[in-house]
């Protein structure tokens, strides 16, 4: 039984912990956010490696539907899902997953996460960008400097397309 079952822990969402003085869920930056998938699959997923790169809470039930022989009926199962399977990017079939990933906190903000990047759109305060890389605390927003205006404007158009994906338009 243990070489046929996949077994997936996750979370919906981290809790801060005291960084950025919070200590709850619901807030923008990775404490909250960024949750694991731990897949253990044997013969199928590679054990002990970590994938780094974007994927959405959306994206697990078309995983465990493709895990379970019915990627090609994902659209029929989940119709209009904004989901992806990522059990090729998890099996080392593919090299990447999303070039991004969106996420949201009731109406207070929404955010688009690339490996590097992050903005946030918030209603009752500034936006943020985050240079992730060189800040990974999420200390210093560079939303202001004009050299990221390019950058802000493409994540803005993504957070549109996100958005546009989940209410079907």
């Amino acid at each position: 039984l243990s070489e046929d079952t996949i077994v997936v822990f996750t979370s919906d969402h981290g809790d801060m912990l005291g960084q950025h003085d919070e200590w709850c869920k619901g807030q923008p930056y990775d404490g909250s956010v960024r949750t694991p998938y731990i897949v253990h699959w044997p013969g199928r997923v590679p054990e002990n490696i970590t994938l780094d790169g974007p994927t959405e809470a959306v994206d697990l039930p078309c995983s465990i539907l493709d895990a379970a022989g019915l990627g090609d009926r994902i659209e029929k199962l989940l119709p209009h899902t904004p989901g992806r399977s990522f059990m090729d990017y998890a099996s080392g079939k593919a090299d990447a997953h999303r070039g991004w990933a969106y996420s949201e906190f009731k109406s207070d903000w929404l955010m688009c996460r690339e490996a590097d990047w992050k903005y946030v759109a918030r209603t009752d305060a500034p936006d943020l960008l985050f240079d992730l890389a060189n800040d990974p605390w999420e200390i210093r927003n560079v939303i202001d400097e004009s050299s990221q205006a390019d950058r802000v404007s493409r994540m803005r158009r993504q957070l549109v397309e996100s958005m546009s994906r989940r209410v079907g338009v």
